[in-house]
């Protein structure tokens, strides 16, 4: 594109978008410096890139994720208890796949009328992680509660979502992550580490809780927070439902691109 631009003269722009939360390498550097517009993600991925020109944040459709009765969507699972909690994603180290297992042994024994679920693929290289989760599971005597779906179909995901009370999202590292915001429509309470956009949306008892990376107990206590007053928590996933409406549609995201390119086009006509 830069050579097209650059030396082929041709009339074109260039817009690079970031996502990534750590400082790129040189050579992406150099590349995205010489870019006619930059879109970061997160304000966070914007620090990494000096010449980013808007900060445009991912939507959703929440078409696709609308919110039902949750306990009775859960009763219809078929898995024991009242309520569910649920994390959404590969299984693999640094989803904090091992993360939600030890906060779930935690916190089950304590609320039996909670059940839990892991949806996502574990890849070949990752199932010994896997296979290592669910015999902690079964030493624990939770095997019935805390339960692997392996990867949901992309048509039935929401239903899994709209099953849950609680939506944790605790990966190691993330650049942005849209399946806490996908919860989140459904009116899930958002539990998320301090990664990727789960900040935007991750309140401390307003949309849910935010804890650090890696931190097991956190997650535990937050949960307990959550899972001592469903009723509470529902209304937690009713505000976390409204973040996502007024900030994270796919509306508000297209909006956000279509500004930087008019920018852009206003700018070539001004040439």
């Amino acid at each position: 594109g830069i050579f097209a631009r650059d030396v082929l003269r041709l009339p074109i722009k260039l817009v690079f978008t970031s996502a990534a939360q750590h400082l790129h390498g040189w050579f992406p550097r150099w590349l995205i410096a010489r870019m006619d517009a930059v879109i970061s993600t997160t304000p966070l991925a914007a620090s990494f890139v000096p010449n980013t020109t808007a900060v445009v944040a991912h939507g959703i459709d929440m078409a696709r994720f609308p919110k039902v009765d949750k306990r009775q969507a859960w009763a219809d699972s078929g898995l024991p208890g009242t309520w569910g909690i649920g994390t959404f994603g590969r299984v693999r180290p640094d989803k904090g796949s091992d993360v939600f297992v030890e906060a779930m042994l935690r916190v089950l024994p304590e609320f039996p009328q909670f059940s839990a679920v892991i949806a996502g693929l574990a890849q070949p290289k990752d199932a010994d992680f896997q296979k290592r989760l669910q015999m902690r599971i079964g030493e624990s005597g939770l095997s019935k509660r805390l339960v692997f779906l392996g990867e949901v179909p992309a048509a039935e995901v929401h239903q899994w979502y709209q099953r849950c009370l609680i939506a944790v999202a605790c990966p190691r590292y993330e650049p942005f992550g849209l399946t806490p915001f996908e919860a989140a429509s459904t009116g899930c309470a958002v539990v998320g580490t301090r990664t990727g956009a789960f900040d935007q949306l991750a309140e401390d008892g307003v949309t849910g809780a935010l804890v650090d990376v890696d931190d097991v107990n956190g997650l535990a206590n937050a949960l307990r927070d959550l899972m001592v007053d469903p009723e509470r928590t529902l209304l937690m996933g009713e505000h976390a439902h409204d973040r996502v409406e007024d900030h994270f549609t796919v509306a508000h995201e297209a909006a956000g691109i279509a500004a930087v390119y008019q920018g852009l086009f206003d700018q070539a006509q001004a040439g």
